[in-house]
């Protein structure tokens, strides 16, 4: 678990770890330079829990990254789980993944569905699955190419409605990635199934996920900066860093050993390389605005394959 400022919701959130039919065999919190009570809080909490906690306090702010990956690097168990500080478990949540990691030594990767609940713990009509619209199609088209679509649509391998087999991820920690451009989960998700572990997308909601005026996401970051060359300055960091967290993570697949055949890492390789081409190539599309690289862009397999053809095209030309 990370935290930062999480005093409002971090008690009912510990509640629902206590209440798991499979309890835990540890938990470790990284706080990441809270300035509010939340570690005097999760000290009362630690004394009430059944399973071993261990808080570690970090001496200044450093971002999502850093915190599970200080959190991460304490772990000793065989399957880990991420967990948010504002979120709600429930109780069969830890039992139906280590089943499903146990159906197969294979599997390194599960992940489900949530519903959502406001900031009062009211639900929401939609679930994350359903509001990210990762349906039945593109289920079955993670199953068939999951690099290819974890690269296409965006990421749906929520940390807090994830969990990861302790020897999958291992190898590529710390988390060496810029998180406006890629987080945790996205950044482990990607090295585990380019790295031939098996993935498992539960269709069942585990995680009550809360949303509220205190999250933070790559899009968030966005929307609140002020005026049109704000915008385009932080989208322009976001699209600059996730480019070189994909270049990281190429470079790190390429040093990996495969769980799998020697072409499941080369295609992997293949569609990294392409992502990151493509997202070259849109910037320089909206840094020169030259109609002869939209026409190039306007018949390029990536702008169909990771944007939405002439319409993308047309906005990197006017810098939208």
């Amino acid at each position: 678990m990370a935290t930062f400022e999480g005093r409002v919701f971090l008690e009912e959130q510990f509640e629902s770890l206590m209440k798991q039919t499979r309890q835990p065999d540890e938990l470790i919190i990284y706080d990441d330079a809270s300035s509010d009570d939340t570690v005097s809080l999760l000290k009362k909490l630690k004394t009430r829990a059944p399973f071993r906690v261990e808080i570690i306090e970090g001496t200044a702010n450093a971002g999502v990254n850093h915190a599970f990956g200080k959190a991460l690097a304490a772990c000793r168990g065989t399957y880990v789980f991420f967990c948010d500080q504002d979120d709600v478990w429930e109780p069969k949540k830890i039992e139906r993944f280590v089943a499903a990691f146990e159906r197969d030594p294979a599997i390194g990767l599960v992940f489900c569905d949530a519903s959502q609940i406001d900031a009062r713990g009211r639900s929401l009509p939609k679930s994350l699955w359903q509001q990210i619209r990762f349906n039945s199609q593109r289920r079955r088209r993670f199953q068939h190419d999951p690099v290819g679509e974890l690269l296409r649509g965006g990421n749906f391998v929520y940390g807090m409605a994830a969990a990861f087999r302790e020897q999958s991820i291992s190898p590529f920690c710390p988390i060496n990635a810029d998180p406006r451009g890629m987080t945790h989960d996205t950044w482990l998700a990607l090295h585990v199934i380019a790295t031939g572990w098996q993935a498992v997308a539960l269709d069942e909601k585990l995680v009550r996920y809360r949303r509220h005026g205190r999250q933070t996401t790559k899009k968030d970051s966005l929307s609140k900066a002020v005026g049109a060359q704000a915008r385009t300055a932080a989208r322009r960091g976001q699209s600059l860093a996730l480019i070189e967290a994909l270049t990281r993570l190429g470079h790190n697949i390429s040093a990996a050993p495969t769980f799998r055949a020697k072409r499941h890492k080369a295609e992997a390789l293949r569609q990294i390389s392409s992502k990151i081409s493509h997202l070259s190539l849109r910037e320089r599309l909206r840094d020169s605005r030259n109609p002869f690289l939209a026409l190039r862009a306007s018949i390029s397999a990536g702008y169909w394959r990771y944007a939405k053809g002439p319409a993308s095209v047309l906005r990197d030309l006017w810098g939208i």
